[in-house]
């Protein structure tokens, strides 16, 4: 009986030395999981300043019909060129989101500069949708 205790208890120690090199070896072999770099973010007023060109947008006949005019908030996503690169409507009617968006990634801003080196940056811009326009027009804050 103690024969046995003694046997299984040294299995065991040689089952644990033989494991543990192998489960370092499939730590080691995992790539390091690191958050994605995210562009800096400027204020609404150095965006004003930068910007270029700006298209309006086309007012959408149902959204007018409807009578839904009114501010759309769009945050876009400025390459190292100035171009719109992605736009997201954040507020606003449903109706007039996707004209907004259709018409921000039409702009054209002057490159901006983060530490001396023009820089991919994030912003927010307004648009407004008037109730006798047709067309949604940027709002300057």
């Amino acid at each position: 009986m103690r024969r046995f205790t003694w046997l299984s208890k040294h299995c065991l120690f040689v089952l644990m030395l033989t494991a543990i090199p192998v489960y370092a070896a499939g730590i080691q072999d995992r790539p390091a999981q690191t958050t994605p770099i995210q562009p800096p973010t400027v204020s609404l007023l150095e965006a004003n300043e930068h910007l270029l060109d700006h298209p309006k947008a086309l007012y959408p006949p149902i959204a007018k019909a409807a009578h839904e005019y009114g501010k759309v908030l769009v945050g876009v996503e400025v390459d190292a060129d100035g171009n719109v690169t992605q736009a997201i409507a954040l507020d606003g009617y449903a109706m007039l989101r996707q004209a907004a968006i259709d018409a921000v990634l039409k702009w054209k801003f002057r490159p901006f500069e983060v530490h001396g080196t023009v820089a991919v940056v994030r912003t927010a811009v307004w648009l407004n949708f008037g109730a006798y326009s047709n067309y949604g027009t940027w709002v300057k804050k």
